[in-house]
C-alpha cells in the first residue's frame, strides 16, 4: 500500500503548486493580519480537493486498469484512498497549528478554530467518495451538496465552540470541557462516518468492471 500512496503523492507533485502559491500568499496575509482562520480555510480546501484529485485522475488515465493487474487487491487501492485523505488532513491540522500558535495562539483557539473545519472536510470525503467511486464524473456534482452539508456541520461546531463555555459554566467549573466533548465527539463521529464509507466504497469498487 505503500506504493499506492507513494503514487498519489507524487501525481499531486505536479500540481501542488498552484495550491502552495494560495497556501503561501493567505499564511502571508493571515501572519500580518493575524487571523489565521484565513490560511486555515484554504488549506481545509486543499486538503477535500486533493483526495478527489487523485481519483479525478485516476479515471482518466485508466489507472484502475493498470493497477489491477499488479499483485495488491481492490480493498488496499481504497484503502490507500482514505489513508491518503487522512495524512492530508493531519498536514493540515499541523499546518493551522503552526500559524497558530506562531500569532501567539494556544490548544484552545487551536481546538476551536480548526476541529470543525477538520470535521467538514473529513465528513465531505467521507460522503464524497463513495459516489465518485459509483458515478464518476457524475459524481462529483455532488461534492456541491456535500459541501453545503460539510459548511452546515462548521457552522453548528462553530456556535457550539463559541456559545458553549456560557451553557458549561452552569454545569461545570471548567471552561473548555463542553467545547472539548462536543468536538472530540464530533471528530469521532467524522471518523466513523469515514471507516462506513471506507467499506461502502470498497463493495462498491469489488463490483465495478474497468
Amino acid at each position: 500500500m505503500r506504493g499506492l500512496l507513494r503514487k498519489d503523492i507524487l501525481m499531486m507533485k505536479d500540481g501542488i503548486g498552484i495550491y502552495l502559491i494560495f497556501i503561501i500568499l493567505y499564511s502571508l496575509f493571515s501572519f500580518f493580519s493575524g487571523a489565521p482562520d484565513i490560511a486555515a480555510t484554504i488549506v481545509i480546501l486543499v486538503m477535500i480537493m486533493l483526495p478527489f484529485n487523485t481519483l479525478s485522475y485516476d479515471e482518466l488515465y485508466q489507472w484502475d486498469r493498470y493497477v489491477l493487474t499488479l499483485p495488491v487487491s481492490r480493498r488496499q487501492i481504497i484503502r490507500s484512498k482514505y489513508v491518503f485523505a487522512l495524512l492530508v488532513s493531519g498536514a493540515a491540522l499541523l499546518f493551522y497549528a503552526a500559524m497558530d500558535l506562531l500569532l501567539g495562539g494556544n490548544l484552545r483557539e487551536i481546538m476551536r478554530g480548526c476541529l470543525p473545519t477538520i470535521i467538514g472536510g473529513l465528513v465531505t470525503i467521507a460522503l464524497a467518495f463513495p459516489c465518485i467511486l459509483k458515478w464518476g464524473q457524475k459524481g462529483r456534482l455532488l461534492i456541491v451538496l456535500f459541501c453545503g452539508v460539510a459548511g452546515g456541520i462548521i457552522g453548528v461546531l462553530g456556535i457550539v465552540t463559541k456559545y458553549g463555555g456560557g451553557l458549561e459554566i452552569a454545569v461545570s467549573e471548567g471552561v473548555m470541557v463542553t467545547e472539548s466533548v462536543v468536538l472530540l465527539g464530533a471528530l469521532l463521529i467524522s471518523l466513523l462516518t469515514l471507516l462506513i464509507s471506507y467499506k461502502i466504497s470498497c463493495k462498491i469498487y469489488e463490483k465495478k468492471q474497468f
